[in-house]
């Protein structure tokens, strides 16, 4: 479970990068 949770930040984090650039 920690994992799929640490996936989904980074997911989300990179997305934020990709959305503001």
């Amino acid at each position: 479970m920690e994992t799929y949770i640490s996936v989904l930040r980074s997911s989300y984090t990179l997305f934020t990068i990709l959305d503001r650039k």
